[in-house]
């Protein structure tokens, strides 16, 4: 869960009602050929502990399926500290390591660290209906390629 108050599944206007105004928002991103995505980001900036952070959280058909921290840190030091709470918070409990840097918590969801640049922590629910629907246009453009390739070679074969 992201806090005692606010879940995955949680709706865009309940996470506006606990969250500050948000910096900036990101409404029905639009892919060119599937029309319309009812997927929408809200932007903060906030102060986790004593470190500036910047918080993405992202919503598919009006429930809260990802949120990602990304920290301003720059000592090594401090990264460390944040990976050590982390460790403290989610290793202890049951989970199942899905690479070095993913964890499979008890209830699904994935959370995940890259400290390469910026440490960035990713929260990701996978249950969320958005995978089922990415899936879903990705088979349909498969198909589509396909398709477009099984007429392109008949009209080839049909002029030799």
């Amino acid at each position: 869960m992201f806090s005692s108050s606010l879940k995955f599944g949680s709706s865009r206007k309940a996470v506006q009602k606990k969250m500050p105004r948000p910096t900036h928002r990101a409404i029905g991103c639009t892919f060119s050929n599937y029309g319309q995505l009812n997927y929408d980001t809200l932007y903060y900036k906030i102060m986790l502990g004593k470190h500036k952070v910047k918080l993405e959280m992202h919503f598919f058909n009006d429930q809260l399926f990802f949120f990602c921290y990304n920290f301003s840190v720059t000592l090594e030091r401090e990264r460390m500290d944040i990976i050590n709470v982390l460790h403290e918070k989610y290793l202890a409990a049951p989970r199942r390591t899905l690479d070095p840097h993913t964890i499979e918590d008890t209830y699904g969801h994935c959370i995940s660290v890259d400290s390469e640049k910026n440490l960035s922590v990713s929260y990701l629910y996978k249950e969320s209906d958005f995978f089922e629907h990415i899936s879903q246009v990705k088979q349909e453009e498969e198909t589509k390629i396909l398709t477009k390739e099984d007429v392109t070679y008949k009209q080839l074969y049909a002029r030799l």
